[in-house]
């Protein structure tokens, strides 16, 4: 995961509270990567849904939609000294099923 994110990544979630206002999550790259560590949210392997679509290229740039078991995520990422690191995310959590 580490090697996934740009230092300066923000990945937020933008979703209403119980009153309809709009609340903002934020997570930094560090927040990212010790949250992966402690294995939160983690699903056992048969309940994995995972597929990666490259929305835009473009030179140094691409934006990719990740549709993942419980959220959704929209990636931007860059080329940063030759390889592909993900500065910003945006995601969405999947309606739970009742």
């Amino acid at each position: 995961m580490e090697r996934a994110l740009h230092s300066h990544l923000a990945k937020r979630l933008v979703y209403e509270d119980a009153a309809g206002h709009s609340r903002l999550v934020d997570l930094t790259a560090m927040e990212l990567v010790q949250s992966t560590r402690a294995a939160i949210g983690k699903l056992p392997p048969a309940q994995w849904r995972d597929s990666v679509t490259i929305l835009d290229l473009f030179g140094n740039a691409a934006m990719v939609r990740i549709d993942a078991t419980t959220w959704v995520d929209y990636l931007e990422e860059v080329k940063w000294n030759g390889r592909w690191v993900i500065v910003n995310v945006v995601w969405v959590n999947r309606p739970q099923a009742h």
